[in-house]
């Protein structure tokens, strides 16, 4: 009798394990951008998937690949992140991956970072800012095993935005926006995703390219080396708002 019930009790819990497992992969979009390779997506080059049925030109995708890697390369003086890259155009697929051009970072022994494209959203500008996400986060949680945000989103998007060279986040939009730098409003309350991305497009637009100048004002002053040493820093346990503001 007792060897019964371990055997029901081991079969419920193989039951319940496989069920979570089938329920992360599928409906999840981290599980599912972890697992495209089950989802008919095929790599066409070292972490780099394009769904089946996407059909454009893969020599002009993988050209793409390489410049915004090597503008984020250039930027920081190496890359310590590998992040994958998923493209796809399927509404129902990109549905599931829970976006048409963002960046999903899952911390287990450090940061592995999966990025989801669109045609739509497809140029070297896009792929740049989503690559410097992950270098990023590859940098702030080595060594880590449970995510936390270490950084204002603010901040996050804002380093993004130097290696994003769209005219709507340029130096002269920014003049436009703060009455030729006049008028600038603080960019510190945006520290959560919940604020920063709230509201209408052009609010959001907004926030990017202020975000993205009060971070190139603070490197240019202090530095590349000072960005680098103080993401170790961060890492290591000191408080952003301490290195940052001192």
């Amino acid at each position: 009798m007792k060897k019964k019930v371990k055997i029901i009790i081991a079969c419920t819990i193989l039951t319940i394990f496989t069920a979570a497992c089938i329920g992360f992969f599928y409906f999840t979009p981290e599980g599912y951008r972890i697992s495209v390779k089950i989802h008919g997506f095929r790599e066409i080059e070292q972490n780099v998937y394009v769904d089946n049925e996407w059909s454009k030109d893969v020599k002009e995708l993988r050209q793409l690949v390489g410049d915004a890697k090597e503008r984020v390369k250039e930027f920081y003086g190496e890359l310590v992140s590998s992040s994958v890259l998923i493209i796809c155009d399927d509404e129902e697929k990109l549905q599931k991956l829970g976006g048409d051009h963002d960046t999903k970072t899952i911390v287990f022994d450090g940061a592995h970072s999966y990025i989801s494209l669109s045609s739509e959203w497809l140029n070297v500008d896009i792929m740049a800012h989503e690559m410097t996400h992950a270098e990023t986060h590859a940098r702030l949680y080595q060594g880590r095993f449970i995510y936390k945000q270490l950084l204002p989103i603010w901040f996050d998007e804002g380093l993004a935005m130097q290696n994003d060279y769209r005219e709507q986040y340029s130096y002269e939009t920014w003049l436009t926006i703060t009455n030729q730098g006049n008028d600038v409003p603080g960019v510190d309350t945006y520290d959560t995703s919940e604020k920063f991305y709230a509201g209408e497009t052009e609010d959001r637009r907004k926030r990017y390219c202020l975000a993205g100048q009060e971070v190139r004002n603070w490197i240019e002053e202090n530095g590349k080396d000072s960005l680098i040493t103080m993401l170790d820093q961060i890492r290591g346990g000191s408080k952003f708002s301490e290195l940052y503001f001192h």
